[in-house]
Parts: structure tokens; sequence; C-alpha cells
């Protein structure tokens, strides 16, 4: 009896540990997206505001290039795949929609709508990832 006992705190340990561990890939693997996810964030938000004119539409779309070389270059858990796809798809599409709403205001819209759509897709599964991994915390009211 006493073997078992000993066997299942061992198999009990060795979860915990691994489990820690993989927490700390994804937390690591989420931090090195970041710049990346800031990057992209500023880019959007000259769009919006109107920033990108002729004259600088090459200098966003040599940004955006780097973005996507950086993220695809960076060593990654294999949870984080399809999120990376995502996010590069979303990339590729900001970029469509950065160079149709100087030349092609017609596809525009499309261009937004696919780029929020997959944008909305990778935060979705990044948020799905964290959930399912991280421990969650609660705490008891003390109005009692």
């Amino acid at each position: 009896m006493r073997k078992f006992i000993a066997i299942f705190i061992l198999y009990s340990l060795f979860f915990c540990v691994n489990l820690t561990i993989y927490q700390n890939k994804l937390i690591n693997d989420v931090n090195n997206i970041n710049p990346y996810i800031r990057e992209t964030n500023f880019i959007v938000e000259d769009f919006n505001k109107n920033y990108i004119t002729q004259n600088n539409v090459s200098e966003y779309i040599k940004r955006i290039d780097n973005l996507k070389s950086g993220m695809s270059s960076i060593k990654n858990n294999k949870s984080l795949e399809t999120y990376i796809d995502y996010k590069m798809i979303s990339l590729e599409k900001l970029k469509t929609a950065i160079i149709n709403k100087l030349n092609n205001k017609h596809k525009l819209k499309q261009d937004i709508s696919d780029y929020n759509t997959y944008n909305k897709l990778s935060k979705n599964e990044i948020q799905k990832k964290l959930k399912k991994i991280l421990i969650r915390v609660t705490q008891l009211d003390k109005t009692s």
C-alpha cells in the first residue's frame, strides 16, 4: 500500500512540475510576442488617424513585412502556432488594406473586415490558451 501511495505522490508531483514548466513557456512566448503586437497597434492607429499617405505607404509596408518576419522567427510553443498563424494573416490583410486605402477604395471595406476578423480570431485563440493553462485565483467576500 505504501508503494502505491508513493507512486501516486510522485506522479502528482511530476504533473505539477510539468504544468508549471508549460505555464512558464506559454507566458514567456506571450511576452516575446508583445512588442510585435504593440507595433501592429501603432500601425493600425496611424491607419485610423489617416497618417498613411502616398509618400509614406512604402515605410508602413516595410514595417509590416518586418513584423511578419520577426513573428515567424520567434521560437514559440506549439500551442501558440494557431495564434501566430492568425496574426500573420491579419498582418497580410492590414498590408492589403493600406495599399487599397490609396488605390482601391471599393475593396478597402472588405480588407478592413478581413483584418478585423482574423485579429479577433487571434485574440480569441490567445485568450482560450491562457484560460486553459493559468490557474485561477478566487477571493472570499469580506462582507459576511
